[in-house]
């Protein structure tokens, strides 16, 4: 399994293995049992309900020691190219601007996302 970073359909992302498959358009991934104890922490103080904290409980180790969260949790890699919902604001907020209006923080941005476009 390849390391990845992934997160559920919100909230915090979290390092973990990829298992380079997917469930019902899901990424399957696994995670250590620090990962997962953190997952169970996260989802707590979200009020997650009991039926989900346990369904993360019960989980039991693979041979590799890994805890897998495939085949069944709604968690989808993140593409480390990609850029965040803030980032894609921000250059979408410059490109407006005219060019000899920018800093070159906002032209080193620009070149750096463009960079990921192709």
């Amino acid at each position: 399994m390849d390391p990845c970073k992934f997160t559920f359909d919100y909230g915090p992302i979290y390092e973990g293995f990829a298992h380079g498959s997917t469930w019902n358009g899901f990424d399957n991934v696994a995670v250590t049992k620090e990962t997962l104890d953190k997952i169970v922490a996260d989802f707590a103080a979200d009020g997650a309900d009991d039926d989900t904290l346990n369904s993360f409980r019960e989980l039991t180790p693979l041979p590799s020691g890994l805890y897998s969260l495939g085949w069944g949790f709604s968690t989808r890699i993140v593409n480390p190219r990609e850029p965040s919902a803030a980032e894609k604001t921000r250059v979408a907020n410059i490109v407006r601007k005219p060019p000899g209006r920018r800093t070159e923080e906002e032209k080193a941005l620009l070149r750096k996302h463009a960079g990921r476009e192709r």
